[in-house]
């Protein structure tokens, strides 16, 4: 019989990930110190928040022409732009991004990088801009994970992408406390990089490795492949060893 034929699925979160900063927060450079302040004392959904906050950037003026130059000057590191070209270029491959941000944002730096046919699927919040030049944001799904924020299961997405890709290795590529769930929903054979430094890494170095050390508040156990990168190179470096 035939060995079976590899085929990956690699999972991008965006922020801290893909590209090199947050959109959430670089896009509040367009604003005053109220904006600011209003963003670091939010007690709510954070998705809610980005709304508040893109409707204010509008009311003071910030045009879409404006909101645009600035989202795509977020920094974007050279080696992870060549990590999106070299998944693009085998047909083992299938590239997603699952993600906090928004459609808009990502679409728009993805289109300005030349990057925006590397992925065949973004999961993250819709976003849309309106006739006025405002964008608007909302919650992805509503869930009941005891883990995710309430505006995005990644565990949930993550288990639909497997069912369907059917891979034999999943590549996920994450930072912060977010992409805990999803790298729960991982199989001894797939592998996670997470950022060093980030909550991602701080989390998963004293979770679980088994069911057996499972509690109440860490109910699923750890049990893929574990990597720690911190730059571009790293992640590139990796690809080019697996592929």
């Amino acid at each position: 019989m035939a060995a079976q034929e590899e085929k990956y699925l690699v999972v991008f979160d965006f922020d801290h990930s893909l590209v090199d900063a947050n959109t959430d927060t670089w896009v509040t450079k367009l604003g005053d110190v109220a904006l600011h302040k209003l963003q670091a004392e939010w007690e709510g959904c954070w998705t809610d928040l980005m709304d508040v906050i893109l409707s204010t950037l509008h009311k003071s003026g910030v045009s879409e022409d404006q909101l645009l130059q600035h989202m795509v000057s977020i920094p974007f590191d050279e080696d992870m732009k060549s990590s999106c070209r070299l998944l693009s270029s085998h047909k083992s491959v299938e590239a997603v991004i699952l993600s906090d941000s928004n459609s808009w944002f990502i679409n728009s730096i993805l289109t300005h990088t030349g990057l925006d046919d590397v992925f065949t699927e973004i999961v993250t919040n819709p976003a849309d801009m309106h006739a006025d030049g405002r964008l608007s944001v909302k919650r992805f799904h509503g869930h009941t994970c005891y883990v995710c924020p309430p505006n995005l299961c990644k565990g949930s997405v993550l288990e639909g992408m497997m069912k369907r890709v059917q891979p034999t290795k999943v590549v996920y590529i994450g930072d912060g406390g977010g992409d805990v769930c999803p790298s729960l929903k991982l199989r001894p054979q797939d592998t996670l990089l997470a950022r060093e430094g980030y909550k991602l890494s701080k989390h998963l170095k004293k979770w679980p490795r088994s069911q057996s050390d499972c509690d109440e508040k860490k109910k699923e156990p750890f049990i893929a492949e574990l990597i720690h990168w911190s730059a571009g190179r790293d992640v590139l470096k990796y690809f080019q060893t697996l592929l």
